[in-house]
């Protein structure tokens, strides 16, 4: 899930950009590279991204992004979900500075690293992505709550989950917090709070 702005571009490192937009859905592929350690991102050092960019041999590397409207996306989810006994899922919400590609590999290894079996899916909500848009961040952390929420809510009410996990880092707990907040007190939602078992 992202509230990202569509930059137009069809390249997946630059097809959602840092402006706030609607709430979009769709499945992202990243690859793992084979001798990957675990606790690292394998990334391009600036020499070697200039003459041969990224290298999925070598690197952690996002390679496609589909989008899904709403219903498409709660039946793929339901999907993946029949194949796992648990029925749990887990959302990453990423820090500042942080672009959707960068979300997406650090989503992917996190959960490579955890040999996680279930449905990993991430939240990203328009960063920067530049190490001085401090500011920009936050206010774009705080005004992204109220699409979190709405993302939570589809997986409480319209999947098969029965045991949602949330991890946040850096930045991404003010948008956790905030949103969580907003759960507690929709009566609406009230008899769907037990799937929330893990905040990370």
């Amino acid at each position: 899930g992202t509230n990202r702005n569509r930059t137009g571009s069809v390249l997946p490192n630059e097809y959602y950009g840092n402006s706030v937009d609607n709430l979009k859905y769709g499945i992202c592929a990243v690859s793992i590279p084979k001798e990957h350690e675990t606790g690292e991102l394998e990334r391009p050092g600036l020499v070697w991204k200039f003459l041969f960019g990224e290298d999925s041999i070598r690197h952690v590397v996002l390679n496609k992004i589909k989008e899904f409207t709403e219903e498409e996306f709660t039946e793929n989810f339901n999907g993946i979900l029949q194949i796992n006994p648990e029925k749990d899922a887990l959302i990453f919400l990423h820090g500042y500075n942080n672009t959707f590609a960068d979300a997406a590999r650090r989503t992917a290894q996190l959960v490579f690293d955890m040999k996680y079996k279930g449905l990993s899916s991430m939240f990203s909500w328009a960063s920067d992505g530049k190490t001085f848009s401090y500011i920009h961040d936050l206010k774009t952390a705080q005004n992204s709550t109220e699409h979190l929420k709405e993302f939570i809510t589809v997986l409480l009410n319209k999947t098969n989950t029965e045991k949602l996990h949330l991890v946040a880092h850096s930045m991404g707990t003010t948008v956790l917090a905030f949103t969580l907040e907003k759960i507690v007190s929709d009566e609406n939602l009230s008899d769907k709070l037990d799937i929330i078992k893990q905040i990370v």
